[in-house]
C-alpha cells in the first residue's frame, strides 16, 4: 500500500522518478503520502513519524502495522489497504 501511494503520488508531479524506496521521496512527497495513509486507514501516523528511521517502503509498512496493533485495528487495515494492491490499481485509477 504505502509504496503503491507514493508512486501515485509521484506520477502526479511533473519530473519526480518513482520511487524505490522511502528514501527515494522528499519530504513534501513523503507528508502527501502518509496524509493519504491517515485518509485511507484513519490512523494517526504524521504526529508519530517522528521517531521513524526506515529507508525502504518496508520499513514503513512495518511502522503502519505496529501503530493499527497499538490501536486495535490490525483486522480493519488489510481491508482499507486492499484497494492499493496493485491487481486493484488500475480498477481504483480507471474508476
Amino acid at each position: 500500500m504505502a509504496q503503491n501511494m507514493a508512486t501515485m503520488i509521484c506520477d502526479e508531479q511533473p519530473d519526480v522518478p518513482k520511487p524505490e524506496s522511502v528514501a527515494d521521496l522528499d519530504s513534501f512527497s513523503m507528508v502527501q503520502v502518509l496524509l493519504e495513509m491517515e485518509n485511507t486507514t484513519g490512523l494517526n501516523l504524521l504526529e508519530r513519524f517522528e521517531g521513524f528511521n526506515g529507508k525502504l517502503f518496508t520499513d514503513l509498512a512495518a511502522f503502519v502495522v505496529r501503530i493499527a496493533e497499538e490501536e486495535g485495528v490490525l483486522e480493519r487495515l488489510d481491508e482499507v489497504s486492499a484497494v492499493y494492491r496493485p491487481e486493484n490499481l488500475e480498477r481504483h485509477v480507471d474508476g
